[in-house]
């Protein structure tokens, strides 16, 4: 998980919230234990990108305060859905956004005056959707700031990740109080993706962008399949 949400920048939880759910945690616990993951991931990779003078600190800073005030409703959210309609919503957060880099192909804005504008949308949706669906936020990110910023996709990964660790880190403490994660599950992933997030910051620099980009959708169909599937059969 830490070598792919480091090459790709979405946070982990794209795979741990699957996982954790084939494993037998419900959708709210899975969505909710993730987000350890993410953080200690999210954090070993920032250390990475910032060591290798590759973050750009202020624009992560940017994107992250916004998402501050979303996360929190986001995970009010995710109390109150029935677990299928939080996999259907994980489900359509998947498709959508290879949508979203298709778009990218025709249309380039970057302006100043643009970006100051979208980062508070996209820091926002981020923090809301790392609250109700676990995933750190960069799987929306990503695709955003490639669309309204006229980021590459490795920038945009690298500041996705660094406003992911400040994210999945209010996600953690608001779900940690309502009892939803499980906390030796979470730290054992977040072991993991320390180390995982160490080879993908190194891997991103050698690897062309075409080639990042592909993976990225191949990834994100591959898992709305399966979440689908899941909530089909729950």
């Amino acid at each position: 998980v830490g070598v792919v949400a480091a090459i790709l920048g979405i946070g982990g939880g794209l795979v741990i919230v699957p996982v954790l759910n084939l494993l037998g945690a419900t959708p709210l616990q899975a969505t909710a234990t993730s987000l350890v993951g993410v953080f200690l991931g999210a954090v070993s990779a920032t250390l990475q990108n910032y060591r290798q003078t590759n973050l750009d600190v202020k624009l992560a800073l940017f994107l992250a305060l916004p998402a501050l005030l979303t996360t929190e409703l986001g995970v009010q959210l995710a109390n109150r859905l029935s677990p299928r309609y939080l996999l259907l919503c994980f489900a359509v957060l998947l498709i959508t956004t290879i949508f979203l880099i298709d778009i990218k192909k025709n249309i380039n804005s970057s302006d100043r005056g643009q970006k100051i504008v979208t980062i508070p949308i996209i820091g926002g949706t981020a923090g809301l959707l790392s609250g109700l669906l676990g995933v750190g936020g960069g799987l929306v990110m990503v695709p955003l700031q490639m669309l309204w910023m006229g980021q590459n996709i490795k920038d945009a990964v690298r500041c996705s990740l660094g406003a992911i660790t400040a994210i999945s880190f209010w996600g953690v403490t608001s779900h940690g109080t309502k009892g939803n994660v499980l906390w030796l599950e979470g730290v054992l992933l977040g072991f993991g993706s320390i180390i995982g997030g160490q080879i993908g910051a190194r891997l991103l620099p050698k690897l062309p962008d075409r080639v990042v980009t592909k993976m990225f959708r191949v990834l994100l169909l591959v898992m709305a399949a399966y979440i689908l599937y899941k909530a089909w059969f729950s």
